[in-house]
C-alpha cells in the first residue's frame, strides 16, 4: 500500500507538486509560518472576523455526537477556520462531498449541517486532540497519548457501531499511543480489531483534505466510504 501523504486541516506533512498549463512542475514558494512571531500571532485576519490567530486558537470544536452511534469519524485536531466556525471539515475538504455521493446521506449538506449528523444519520465526528492548531505537527507527543485515551474512554462510553479513523497517521498514532502496538501492519479500509472493552470495529480511511497527495480528488475517495456505508449496513443487519 502507498504511503499516504496528507495535509489534514491545515496541517501539512507533504505537498503535491503544482503544475503550469503546459504541464510542467512549479517550482513551490516558501508558505510564511503563521507562528513565525509573536506579531503575527496577534494580527487581526479577516477569515477570523477580524480576530487574531492568537485568539482563535484558545476556541475549542464541539464534538457532534451521541450515544450508539453507526459511525463515529475521528480527526486529529482541530484546524482555526473549524474551531473558529464552529464546525467540523469546513473549507477544502472532500468530507462532504464524498458522504453524498458514497450514499451515506442522502442530501448535500455542508460544515454547517454537521448537527444534523446524529440523529438523522447515525454519524458522529470528533478529533483525537482537542487543542486547535495550524498543523498537526504544532501538537506534542503527550498530546497524542492524553487525547488518546479521552478518544478511548469516549468510544468505550458512546458505543459506536464503528469507528473511523479520518487517515493513516491518526490511527497509527492511537495503535501505538494508547493500544501499545509496536508494530502495525496497515491497510486502509476495515480493521481486524475492535476498540478495546467494545463491540466498536474499526476503519481507517485517507484523509479527506482535498491536498491528500495519494488520492487528491473526491472520487478517489469515495470507495473507502461506500466500503464503510456496506459494512455499516451489515453490522445492522445482524
Amino acid at each position: 500500500m502507498a504511503n499516504e501523504k496528507v495535509i489534514k486541516n491545515g496541517n501539512s506533512s507533504n505537498k503535491t507538486p503544482q503544475k503550469t498549463k503546459d504541464g510542467k512542475i512549479t517550482k513551490s514558494k516558501n508558505r510564511k509560518n503563521p507562528l513565525s512571531s509573536p506579531e503575527d500571532m496577534k494580527k487581526s485576519q479577516k477569515k477570523f472576523g477580524g480576530l487574531s490567530l492568537e485568539q482563535v486558537m484558545i476556541m475549542t470544536l464541539p464534538d457532534r455526537v451521541k450515544n450508539e452511534l453507526d459511525i463515529l469519524i475521528i480527526g486529529i485536531n482541530p484546524s482555526p477556520l473549524a474551531a473558529y466556525r464552529g464546525h467540523h471539515y469546513v473549507g477544502n475538504n472532500h468530507m462532504w462531498a464524498c458522504l453524498y455521493k458514497s450514499g451515506m446521506i442522502d442530501q448535500e449538506l455542508k460544515a454547517e449541517d454537521d448537527e444534523k449528523l446524529p440523529d438523522e444519520y447515525g454519524i458522529g465526528f470528533t478529533t483525537m486532540v482537542e487543542r486547535t492548531t495550524p498543523r498537526q505537527n504544532d501538537l506534542a507527543e503527550n498530546e497524542f497519548f492524553e487525547g488518546g485515551q479521552r478518544l478511548l474512554m469516549k468510544i468505550q462510553h458512546l458505543k459506536p457501531k464503528i469507528a473511523v479513523f479520518n487517515g493513516k497517521k491518526i490511527y497509527e498514532r492511537f495503535l501505538k499511543k494508547v493500544l501499545g502496538m509496536k508494530k502495525v501492519a496497515f491497510g486502509f479500509g476495515r480493521q481486524p480489531l475492535l476498540v478495546p472493552n467494545t463491540s466498536t470495529g474499526m476503519f481507517v480511511m485517507p484523509s479527506t483534505s482535498a491536498v491528500c497527495a495519494t488520492y487528491p480528488a473526491a472520487v478517489n475517495k469515495v470507495p473507502f466510504f461506500e466500503d464503510l456505508k456496506r459494512w455499516k449496513d451489515e453490522i445492522s443487519a445482524q
